[in-house]
């Protein structure tokens, strides 16, 4: 057990403390790693504090009594910093952990983000978009880690079919259908490749009676999916914005060949773990985006589905030159994106609270 350290973090998820939850995870991660540091955590959650998703560490930490502290650190979408009521929450250092997908924010987000003390966020490309948008608070990058899961595996290879991954869920956003275009258009109904298209449960399936396509449409573990991911070859994520972009670089440190969007979140640091695909930057359209839906929000990437297709093909064609590429990249990819390392420098903007003077 790690020495404690005698500090109580408050950490306070958006939704359900669930790790498969995109936000969820993040917060997961910190209070883990807090933990693990000697850090005494609370978790507070706007939705489901018990989740069976939660592993039996994870659950420990949910179920410990609640030590009283000051302030805390907030995770997901500005706006919803201020619906923990918990009157404690407010009277301490507040550090926000946010992101967004297009070119500029929400119009009260800034006003939100400047009620806080400190601003965190997994990219420089985020940072950047938070100052030119008013962001007038200190903002931190802190990188998002890597699972251990998610490990440079060998690939058991033939020479066909080449398999292919993308996902399809939450919306056009995450740029599973313009993969799957790009996918027919390089290869018609070839044998020689196949595509899996992952997806969380739904209650609508996806069906496809193309020879070369399956869909898997269930939530996975983290080993799972590290299965999922040492089973193919490459990842198709023409995504239209992200904030970071964990998924490509996870199936990265895999060893997988990681194509994505070179724009935003996945455009940053691109060369240490993938390829970028093509895009064209157009109007940011959030239809189906809740309460974003129809805001101006500036631009996001289009991909250029001809584009991606060529990409396919050139990957197809130099298969072992990309494998070798992405096998060495791998290797040096947790000690890049490293959890405990994003941790730390979260502790560290709370422990600084209002003396936090770097801009």
């Amino acid at each position: 057990m790690p020495r404690a350290t005698g500090e109580i973090v408050n950490i306070c998820f958006p939704q359900n403390i669930d790790p498969y939850d995109s936000y969820g995870l993040l917060g997961c991660q910190l209070a883990i790693q807090l933990s693990r540091m000697g850090v005494y955590v609370n978790l507070f959650a706007l939705g489901e504090e018990q989740v069976t998703s939660q592993d039996e560490e994870l659950r420990e930490l949910v179920m410990q009594p609640v030590k009283p502290s000051l302030g805390g650190i907030f995770l997901g979408y500005p706006t919803g910093f201020e619906k923990h009521e918990n009157p404690l929450l407010k009277l301490g250092p507040r550090v926000g952990l946010t992101m967004f997908e297009s070119s500029k924010l929400p119009g009260d987000w800034s006003e939100e983000m400047n009620k806080m003390d400190s601003i965190i966020t997994p990219t420089n490309w985020g940072k950047e978009l938070f100052k030119s948008d008013g962001v007038t608070v200190p903002i931190t990058v802190a990188r998002l880690g890597i699972n251990p899961s998610y490990r440079l595996r060998p690939r058991s290879y033939q020479q066909y079919p080449i398999r292919f991954l993308t996902f399809v869920d939450r919306g056009k956003r995450k740029g599973g259908i313009a993969a799957t275009n790009a996918f027919i258009d390089a290869f018609g109904d070839s044998s020689d490749v196949k595509l899996i298209i992952k997806g969380r449960r739904a209650r609508i399936k996806l069906g496809f009676i193309n020879p070369n396509i399956e869909t898997v449409q269930q939530d996975m573990t983290e080993e799972e999916l590290a299965d999922l991911y040492s089973s193919c070859d490459v990842l198709i994520n023409p995504n239209m914005g992200e904030g970071f972009g964990l998924i490509p670089r996870e199936f990265a440190a895999t060893g997988g060949i990681s194509l994505a969007t070179n724009w935003a979140g996945t455009g940053e640091d691109i060369n240490k773990w993938g390829w970028g695909l093509p895009y064209d930057l157009v109007e940011a359209d959030w239809r189906g985006g809740g309460r974003l839906e129809g805001k101006d929000l500036g631009e996001w990437a289009k991909p250029d589905v001809p584009g991606v297709s060529r990409v396919l093909k050139h990957v197809v064609a130099n298969i072992e030159q990309y494998r070798t590429i992405s096998e060495k990249r791998a290797a040096t990819l947790p000690r890049y994106y490293d959890w405990k390392k994003y941790a730390e420098i979260i502790l560290k903007r709370w422990r600084n609270g209002n003396s936090i003077t770097e801009r």
